[in-house]
């Protein structure tokens, strides 16, 4: 998110604020099982296996599936 060499102090401290604001926007503009609200639940938790198969609580079998 940081845009510029310039005054990265000052982008580090928007972009930390943007972050700690995204739960309250998705409570006031994301409908709940919305195809925004999996985009967002990909970004709040980078995470999430993207290519995996759950097995059993928190066991995964990975690769292309």
């Amino acid at each position: 998110m940081i845009r510029e060499t310039q005054n990265i102090d000052s982008h580090i401290v928007t972009d930390v604020s943007f972050v700690q604001k995204l739960p309250e926007l998705k409570d006031k503009c994301i409908k709940k099982g919305s195809d925004c609200e999996k985009l967002y639940f990909s970004i709040e938790k980078p995470t999430i296996l993207k290519r995996s198969l759950p097995v059993e609580k928190g066991f995964y079998v990975l690769g292309g599936i």
